[in-house]
């Protein structure tokens, strides 16, 4: 979070893989280039369009018609500033990369990949990658400031791609180019998703949220893809008990967690030992567009280490594994939810 990044700045040291953050003297004349930026106004020229790259696909007609549809959804924040502002390593995008591999989701949403390093490592454009996933971005050239920092990798085709820049920020989110990218996907054959990576405004509840919120809302309900779901994640930066998260799970549908009836952990704490410090600012919400019989959601937490030397962000990441069923032509719309004695799907069980 930069907010929270310039915030802290002389009080906190951090340290993550190893790294030692610089002293706050040398920090304080780092920040001299970034203040002569944000004088010049040179930070306001728009993101550009979204740019697919292709990867390894996973057709939705590879699958078996008999099974339910499904797909496993994460998000991260991977706070990808410059290391001269949060003390971080670099090498922790590779790890991250890596780790995303392993954990083998369908599409993962990664918010603050600000930096070229980060963009490279997770978006697999470095000479001679892999090309696990088709990813999807709106990056502009230059630096990372004006930057959106979203990042979208799918197994699945990406068909299209959307971004849309929020109308309204404050500082220190003004400097980038924060707002929601969509991508639209098929799952299953008839089943296709879009899929929404956002970032909101940092900070206390206000009117720049609320207008992201309006402004979030209403892009999604004007979304017209012949989707059977949205699914929306990100880092929404308000809580659970918080007006706004009941307004937007109001007015585009619940969250995975709600769902599932299941508690939901911090995913942010700023990388403190204290006690309480944490709190819950990443999710994952379910809009059903066409007549379903149910939908099912198996939440967890994510780069949740313990320790926090081996910790890869100062946020932590959501996964869930969501099932589509009973889709009937003319058949009412259920969200159900998970109880104790819900089964998982047989595929879950490959999730470690």
């Amino acid at each position: 979070m930069l907010m929270k990044d310039c915030q802290h700045m002389e009080t906190r040291r951090v340290t993550i893989l190893g790294l030692e953050p610089v002293a706050f003297f040398h920090r304080r004349l780092a920040w001299l280039p970034l203040v002569f930026v944000i004088a010049t106004g040179c930070v306001s020229r728009p993101p550009s369009t979204v740019q697919i790259q292709r990867g390894r696909t996973l057709a939705a007609c590879e699958r078996d018609s008999a099974d339910p549809a499904n797909l496993n959804v994460a998000t991260f924040n991977v706070w990808g500033l410059p290391s001269w502002i949060n003390g971080a390593s670099p090498h922790r995008y590779d790890k991250i990369a890596h780790e995303l591999v392993e954990l083998g989701p369908d599409v993962v949403l990664l918010q603050e990949v600000w930096t070229a390093r980060s963009f490279e490592a997770l978006s697999e454009r470095a000479e001679g990658a892999a090309r696990s996933w088709w990813t999807a971005s709106a990056r502009r050239k230059g630096g990372f400031l004006g930057q959106n920092g979203l990042l979208t990798l799918s197994r699945y085709p990406i068909e299209g791609g959307e971004f849309r820049r929020f109308s309204a920020a404050r500082l220190p989110d003004s400097l980038m180019n924060k707002g929601a990218l969509k991508v639209t996907i098929t799952i299953w054959p008839g089943h296709r998703v879009n899929i929404w990576n956002v970032h909101l405004q940092e900070g206390a509840p206000g009117r720049v949220r609320s207008s992201q919120i309006a402004e979030l809302t209403g892009w999604i309900k004007e979304a017209e893809d012949g989707q059977v779901a949205d699914i929306v994640g990100g880092d929404f930066n308000f809580s659970p008990e918080s007006g706004e998260f009941r307004q937007f799970a109001a007015a585009v549908g619940p969250s995975v967690h709600q769902l599932a009836k299941a508690m939901e952990l911090p995913t942010w704490d700023g990388l403190k030992p204290t006690p309480g410090a944490g709190k819950v600012l990443d999710h994952i919400f379910v809009k059903l567009r066409q007549p379903a019989d149910e939908i099912h959601a198996w939440p967890r937490r994510i780069f949740a280490e313990s320790q926090r030397e081996k910790r890869l962000s100062d946020h932590m990441g959501v996964e869930a594994f969501l099932t589509f069923s009973g889709v009937e032509e003319n058949g009412p719309a259920v969200l159900a939810l998970r109880t104790a004695s819900s089964p998982l799907p047989p595929v879950a069980a490959l999730i470690p």
